[in-house]
């Protein structure tokens, strides 16, 4: 007879929950997973024939906001520490030179949906020398950046070398990938809104949860809906 064909356990739970590998992950973290009445460990490998449990009264979804400075690294400092204390992420995560707001949870779900959706976030956007009128017309014509077209019909100038931009969507980086192309090396990038969530409550490396009126108003926004 041969050997039942094994899968792995977070993307098995994954496929039976409709939920991320991530938050499949997180919950096997939790130890609110079971195989066949066995506490179950990230790794594990089972059959067809396996039988999968989850304690749903101990899932429990956490959303927090963060304000990012630039210069930090989500993997290390107060920010890592937080994250493995909380057993959360970051769901759309900035690079190390970028600032601005970060939205830390546990849901999986929302993480990989997030990636996907369309809806409005906004830069402040800091040049090294006058901003060209060439470059604010490749923000509204838009650009390409790893094969995705980015652009920004609401560009609002707050001095010679300082714009407020809206994309609804956004890739790391992207920014500094279309700065860099033309020629503004020294730049200061700043997310200060994700739908209507802001940053002007927040202090520089501050967390705070998010509060039940807004987070219901940001999944409204974004059209998400949650498993429970």
């Amino acid at each position: 007879m041969s050997p039942k064909p094994l899968n792995r356990l977070n993307k098995q739970l994954a496929k039976i929950k409709n939920i991320s590998r991530n938050e499949a992950d997180l919950l096997i973290k939790k130890g609110v997973v079971t195989v066949n009445g066995i506490v179950a460990k990230i790794g594990d490998l089972i059959s067809n024939d396996d039988k999968i449990k989850v304690s749903e009264g101990n899932i429990v979804h956490d959303y927090f906001l963060y304000n990012k400075v630039s210069g930090e690294s989500i993997n290390e400092g107060e920010l890592a520490d937080f994250l493995a204390k909380t057993k959360t992420f970051v769901s759309n995560p900035l690079s190390k030179e970028e600032a601005g707001l970060l939205i830390l949870t546990n849901d999986g779900r929302l993480g990989e949906y997030l990636k996907n959706s369309y809806y409005e976030r906004e830069y402040i956007l800091e040049t090294d020398s006058p901003i060209k009128p060439t470059f604010l017309n490749r923000l509204e014509k838009g650009f390409f950046y790893q094969s995705i077209k980015f652009f920004s019909k609401k560009i609002k100038p707050i001095n010679d070398t300082e714009i407020q931009l809206v994309f609804k969507k956004e890739k790391r980086n992207f920014l500094l990938h279309i700065t860099s192309v033309f020629g503004y090396n020294n730049v200061k990038i700043n997310r200060t809104r994700i739908a209507n969530l802001r940053t002007d409550t927040l202090k520089p490396d501050e967390i705070r949860s998010i509060t039940k009126h807004d987070l219901e108003v940001f999944f409204q926004i974004i059209k998400y809906r949650t498993n429970k």
